[in-house]
């Protein structure tokens, strides 16, 4: 890194003196030092984005979550908010969005549908995805 014309010059001078001192040690030119300061910012920018890739990888990332559904029936499409479902599982509450489907239900039917809201379901994420791309849910879909 240091040239030899460097050392020598820096070793006539502390010989005549008769001192070596730290600063003439680590006397560095003007452009090493700007230099020097280019491979620190590299070198900080560098280590931010490689943390910053690293813990965007490693940590946990939440599910998306949809905020409708949507209900197809021939060629009929309906939608429901997962809102209005969520607050007839926990409450008992119909909103007006709700009651129009829930009209169309007996008592014993719609505590069925709150009993199954309220259960949890663990599902294999590849039996979802064959069971969406399969030709019976693109006919369920109504996309023959």
């Amino acid at each position: 890194m240091f040239s030899s014309w460097w050392i020598s010059s820096t070793l006539d001078c502390d010989y005549e003196n008769r001192t070596l001192s730290l600063e003439h040690i680590l006397l560095i030119s003007r452009s090493d030092k700007i230099n020097l300061k280019l491979k620190i910012k590299f070198v900080r920018i560098f280590l931010w984005l490689f943390f910053g890739i690293l813990f965007t990888i490693l940590l946990p990332k939440p599910a998306i979550s949809a905020e409708r559904i949507y209900l197809l029936y021939g060629p009929f499409k309906f939608s429901l908010s997962v809102e209005a479902l969520e607050i007839y599982a926990t409450e008992g509450r119909i909103t007006s969005e709700f009651a129009f489907y829930a009209n169309r239900f007996d008592e014993p039917t719609l505590l069925q549908l709150r009993q199954m809201l309220q259960k949890r379901y663990y599902l294999n994420q590849v039996t979802v995805y064959r069971y969406r791309t399969s030709d019976g849910a693109s006919h369920n879909r109504g996309n023959s």
